[in-house]
C-alpha cells in the first residue's frame, strides 16, 4: 500500500516531469514551425474567409450549429465549423490572428497528452514522442491553416480519450466507471469534431491487448464501440439529413496498390529531411513518386511481417525487451489504423491526413530509443561464477590491491 507521503511525492514528480515536457515540446515547435507561425499570423486564407461567410448567413445561434448545414457538403462537423466559428465570431470578432494562435495552443496541447500518455508505456522516453510529434514538418497545413482546427480538436479529444481510458485500465474496478465514462463522451466530442476520429475504439483495443488482459479487451472498448455504432447509426440517418444528403465529392479506388501508396506516403512523409524542402504543402511530389514504387511497397509489406512477427513472438523475448516491444507494436498498430480512412481515397494523398497516424509513429520511435537502451545496459554474466546460484568471482589482485585490516 502506497503511504499518502509517497503517493504527494510521486504526484509532484509527474507534475515537475510534465511541466519540463512542456518546456521541450515549446522549444521542439518553435525550433520546426516558429517562422512559418509568426510569417502565417497575419494572413486571412480563402478558407476563413468562406467561414465568416457561413457564419453570418447561416450560424446566430447554439442551436443552429447543430440544426443548419456546414459549410463542407456531405459531413456533419458542428463542433469545428459551425459553433467554432460562431463562438470565434461573438469572443475574438473573427480576428485572424486569435485563430491561429488556437492551431498553434492544440498542437502543443497534443504533443503534452501524447507525452501523458506515452509516459505510462515507455517512461522518460515519452518525451521524445511528444517532441517528434509537434516538430513534424507534414503538419505544416495543420499548424498555418485555422480550418485545420477540425482535425487538432479531434486528436485533443482523441488523446483525452485515450488517456482517460488508459487511466481507468490501472484503476481500481470501483473506480473505473467515471474515468469510461468521460473517455466515451471525449470520444463522442472528437466524432463530432472529425469523422475520422471513428476509429479510436481499435485503437484502445490495441492498448487493452498489449497492456492489459488480452481476453478482456473487447469488453474494455465496448462503450467506446457503442458510441461509434450509435454515431453511425445517426450520421446515416440524420446528420446527412441536417447536410441536405449533399455528397461530399470525394473519389475512392480501393484497390491495394492504391492503400499500399497512401500507407507508403503516410510513413515517409514522418521523417522531415524526406518533405524537405516543401515545395508543395498538399504533398510534395517526390514523396509521392517514391511512395508509389515497387520497392515502398515491398518495405511496407516487410514491415507488417516483422510487427506480425513481433507479435507472435512478444511472449518470447527477454524481460528487458517485452516492454519496448508492446509499446512499438501499440504505436505501428495506432498508426495503421488512424491512417486507415484516408488509405482508399482518390487523388487526395495529402501530408495533413498524416497527423493522427503520426502521433503512433512518435510513439514507436520512443518504443524504439527504449529497447536500444536496455539493450546497452543488458546485465551480462562476465564470469562464469555471475551465472544464478554461484556465488560472484572475486576480485583480482593487482600490483596496488591492499587488504582491508
Amino acid at each position: 500500500m502506497i503511504s499518502a507521503s509517497g503517493s504527494s511525492m510521486a504526484s509532484a514528480a509527474h507534475r515537475t516531469s510534465a511541466l519540463l515536457a512542456a518546456a521541450v515540446l515549446v522549444a521542439a515547435f518553435a525550433f520546426a514551425h516558429g517562422g512559418r507561425v509568426a510569417d502565417n499570423l497575419h494572413r486571412l486564407h480563402w478558407e476563413d474567409r468562406s467561414f465568416f461567410r457561413h457564419d453570418a448567413a447561416r450560424v446566430h445561434s447554439v442551436a443552429d450549429a447543430f440544426t443548419r448545414p456546414g459549410l463542407w457538403p456531405g459531413l456533419y462537423r458542428p463542433l469545428t465549423t459551425n459553433l467554432y466559428y460562431h463562438l470565434g465570431g461573438r469572443l475574438f470578432a473573427h480576428r485572424i490572428e486569435a485563430y491561429h494562435a488556437v492551431n498553434a495552443a492544440l498542437v502543443l496541447a497534443n504533443g503534452l497528452l501524447l507525452f501523458l500518455l506515452a509516459r505510462r508505456l515507455v517512461g522518460a522516453w515519452a518525451l521524445a514522442a511528444g517532441a517528434l510529434f509537434v516538430s513534424r514538418e507534414s503538419h505544416v497545413e495543420v499548424v498555418t491553416n485555422t480550418c485545420e482546427f477540425q482535425v487538432l480538436a479531434s486528436v485533443t479529444c482523441s488523446l483525452v480519450a485515450a488517456l482517460l481510458f488508459a487511466r481507468a485500465r490501472r484503476a481500481p474496478p470501483g473506480d473505473r466507471a467515471p474515468l469510461v465514462a468521460a473517455s466515451a463522451a471525449a470520444f463522442a466530442a472528437a466524432l463530432l469534431c472529425k469523422e475520422s476520429a471513428v476509429i479510436l475504439p481499435a485503437v484502445l483495443l490495441g492498448y487493452a491487448w498489449l497492456f492489459d488482459d488480452p481476453r478482456r479487451a473487447p469488453a474494455a472498448v465496448a462503450p467506446h464501440a457503442a458510441v461509434a455504432a450509435v454515431w453511425g447509426a445517426l450520421f446515416v440517418t440524420v446528420f446527412r439529413a441536417v447536410n441536405e444528403r449533399r455528397p461530399t465529392g470525394f473519389g475512392y479506388r480501393p484497390t491495394l496498390d492504391n492503400a499500399l501508396t497512401s500507407y507508403a506516403a503516410h510513413l515517409l512523409d514522418f521523417f522531415n529531411p524526406v518533405v524537405l524542402p516543401l515545395d508543395d504543402l498538399a504533398m510534395p511530389p517526390r514523396v509521392i513518386a517514391l511512395a508509389s514504387s515497387g520497392a515502398a511497397h515491398a518495405g511496407l509489406v516487410a514491415l507488417s511481417l516483422a510487427a506480425l512477427s513481433l507479435a507472435v513472438l512478444r511472449a518470447r523475448l527477454p524481460d528487458w525487451a517485452r516492454d519496448p516491444a508492446a509499446a512499438l507494436l501499440f504505436g505501428l498498430g495506432w498508426f495503421a489504423v488512424a491512417t486507415a480512412p484516408f488509405a482508399a481515397f482518390e487523388n487526395r494523398l495529402y501530408m495533413r491526413y498524416s497527423y493522427f497516424g503520426h502521433a503512433g509513429l512518435a510513439l514507436c520511435a520512443a518504443a524504439l530509443a527504449q529497447g536500444l537502451w536496455r539493450l546497452a545496459r543488458r546485465p551480462t554474466a562476465e564470469h562464469p561464477a555471475d551465472a544464478p546460484g554461484k556465488a560472484p568471482a572475486r576480485p583480482r589482485r593487482t600490483r596496488n590491491f591492499r587488504p582491508a585490516r
